[in-house]
């Protein structure tokens, strides 16, 4: 084992960029903004604070002191390579990295793919940590100066990012995890960045990384480790999420981002692939000189490294960079913000037409969701989705007044957005894009309640945008940032709603809330897509059943084929009932083989056929629903059907094998 008793490694990124906001991406945009403003220009910080202080929203005794904005004439530069200070004919000048203008500065910013971008680069030891002091010479931070010193010291060379793909790859391609299976737990993430096996090179081989992160994930590691450090370690995550590759849990740690895996992964991969790294203190390693080591951070190398516009073009595109060529003009900067438009009148002219409310409704797995995904929207920036229950309120839905402790103990009250009003916001300030907001279960809730006022929202016009307005201080201060300012839901923004036939008895949707939306039936029957029609066709374990058969068949006794009525139609199995997953024999556990019996079987003895098991069980075999997922279990093949009576059996299994 290769593990210090005090950590040297003892932050991961930095908790001074604040990311964990939900409109940071849009803040991060400004900031670009605000300092391709003045590039090429000199260093005033008077003009900055300017700027900045006219386009935050922030109170000055919100987050930070917003009349200084350290963190902006920081923080953003060395951390995330936005600009970087260069001595020009003897004037400190401001120079905004091309990552930066080509990503953020443009008619349209990806600030996702600009982090991946640049966090691909951050590393171990690096050059930043100077300032500017007021009597215009450059400062090196102590603390900055220190933390290198001993990482050249201990011959660190680590790229925190190209690590965690790094770890994620091996896991995924040499442990053979799936990636719902993978995740890095802050514990051992912190013991992997301090292990010299695996920080001495910014690209650890795929060998030693899987053989470390398994002996520190063993139930029986003791880690020699003072891990006092552990939680301000912790806290320099949020920014792995801004990268819409990765997410954190609180519980497993990093984890691959579940909204599209296999786009995400395969930027990971790319990310952990590369070779890159900054090489200027390359002749330091082992016994650093402080003066020479001041002389880099002090000068421009890093700023001039730490922009990842210089990477190739395919990198850049393997991570999602959309490549416009051309930098907005600068009077632009407040217009493309994602947040932030000053005249109302350009958003309406802009704003595109067509939202609606609609219920999506049917039996259970015949596919709702399936089909807004893949009919409606699949990119998760523009949706807010949710899940109605029993004990859901409005206050969880349009937001809520929470006390909010700020650094010197005192205690405000601010309103925090629900999901409702978080979405209209967003649509509201980006008219050229459909937003959707996604209840799921829109009856297992009391709906009406839930909506409150917003209800008088969903009558719609023509061009989709509320009929009537309401009025509701909270709600318009965080869209319109004007308290006072009428409320609507924008014609760019759409509410999908799905609804399980078998649950409408939960809560009744009254014919007043009812008459607002379309109702939309999801037919209960597999698509024509290529993976449908494979899953479709997918045998039950070692049988020769294939779900698509055993649903049809199922379904048909359900409607009273051949035998009596046994229940309405909205007991049938949906397509999607079971997942692949529930079909398959896998490792041949009675726990893998038990998943099927006890979704579909337990389904139809307990409600489908819960007042005539005797026309579809054969009850002189089976007595109880333990009876009959045992029998299913112990059996072998198409045996595994004799739970049911002879007439149900003989229509399941093919002829030929009969």
């Amino acid at each position: 084992m290769s593990l210090p008793t005090e950590p040297i490694v003892k932050k991961f990124f930095t908790n001074k960029i604040e990311s964990s906001r939900d409109d940071w991406h849009s803040y991060l945009i400004k900031i670009a903004r605000t300092f391709y403003s003045l590039d090429g220009q000199e260093y005033n910080r008077d003009t900055l604070l300017e700027q900045f202080v006219s386009m935050s929203q922030r109170q000055a005794n919100v987050d930070r002191d917003a009349a200084n904005f350290r963190d902006e004439f920081g923080a953003y530069g060395t951390y995330l390579g936005i600009f970087h200070f260069e001595e020009r004919n003897g004037i400190w000048t401001i120079v905004v990295s091309d990552a930066a203008k080509q990503f953020l500065c443009t008619e349209n910013p990806n600030a996702a793919a600009f982090c991946r971008a640049q966090l691909s680069l951050f590393q171990y030891p690096n050059g930043a940590g100077s300032t500017l002091s007021p009597n215009g010479g450059i400062m090196v931070q102590g603390n900055i100066k220190a933390d290198t010193m001993r990482e050249l010291a201990n011959n660190i060379h680590l790229n925190p990012y190209r690590l965690v793909c790094r770890i994620i790859v091996a896991l995924h391609e040499r442990a053979g995890k799936k990636f719902n299976e993978i995740a890095i737990p802050y514990e051992v993430l912190f013991c992997m960045v301090n292990d010299d096996r695996i920080n001495q090179s910014y690209s650890p081989d795929y060998h030693t990384l899987l053989s470390v992160f398994r002996e520190f994930t063993d139930a029986d590691f003791q880690c020699p480790m003072n891990l006092d450090g552990l939680t301000n370690f912790k806290r320099n995550f949020h920014i792995m999420e801004k990268t819409g590759v990765i997410v954190r849990d609180s519980r497993f740690g990093l984890m691959i981002s579940n909204v599209s895996p296999d786009a995400a992964y395969e930027c990971i991969k790319t990310i952990a692939e590369m070779t890159i790294s900054f090489d200027s203190f390359e002749n330091q390693f082992g016994t650093p000189d402080e003066e020479a080591v001041k002389a880099v951070i002090a000068g421009s190398a890093w700023g001039q490294y730490y922009d990842a516009n210089r990477l190739p073009i395919s990198t850049l595109e393997a991570l999602g960079v959309e490549l416009d060529r051309a930098p907005i003009e600068t009077r632009a900067f407040s217009y493309f913000s994602e947040d932030y438009h000053e005249d109302p009148a350009v958003l309406e002219a802009s704003r595109i037409k067509g939202g609606t409310n609609i219920i999506l409704y049917g039996v259970p797995g015949a596919g709702k969701s399936w089909t807004i995904k893949h009919e409606y929207c699949n990119d998760e920036s523009r949706m807010e989705r949710l899940v109605f229950h029993p004990d859901y309120t409005y206050s969880d839905f349009v937001g809520q007044i929470l006390p909010k402790v700020a650094d010197d103990g005192s205690v405000s009250y601010e309103f925090s957005a629900g999901p409702f009003t978080k979405l209209v916001r967003k649509a509201y300030i980006n008219p050229d894009k459909m937003y959707y907001l996604i209840i799921e279960e829109v009856n297992r809730g009391n709906a009406p309640a839930i909506f409150g006022d917003v209800f008088q929202l969903l009558d719609r016009n023509k061009d989709g945008s509320s009929e009537y307005e309401i009025t509701n201080a909270d709600i318009a201060k965080i869209v319109y940032l004007d308290d006072s300012h009428k409320v609507s839901i924008p014609s760019n923004m759409c509410i999908l709603c799905t609804m399980n036939t078998s649950d409408q008895n939960v809560f009744t949707l009254d014919t007043a809330f009812q008459r607002r939306w379309s109702m939309r039936l999801i037919r209960n029957r597999f698509h024509d897509e290529e993976d449908e029609r494979r899953f479709a066709g997918t045998k039950i374990l070692d049988t020769d059943v294939t779900w698509e058969h055993f649903f049809t068949e199922i379904n048909n006794f359900i409607l009273g084929k051949n035998i009596r009525m046994t229940s309405s139609e909205d007991k049938r199995l949906g397509t999607h009932f079971v997942s692949e997953e529930d079909l398959a024999v896998g490792d041949g556990s009675e726990r893998q083989i038990s998943r099927f019996p006890e979704k579909v079987l337990k389904y139809l003895w307990d409600d489908a056929f819960k007042f005539t098991k005797e026309d579809v069980f054969d009850l002189e075999k089976v007595k109880s629903l333990e009876d009959v997922i045992d029998l299913f279990v112990t059996s072998q093949g198409n045996s595994r059907f004799l739970v049911f009576k002879e007439n149900i059996y003989n229509s399941l299994i093919p002829k030929s094998n009969s």
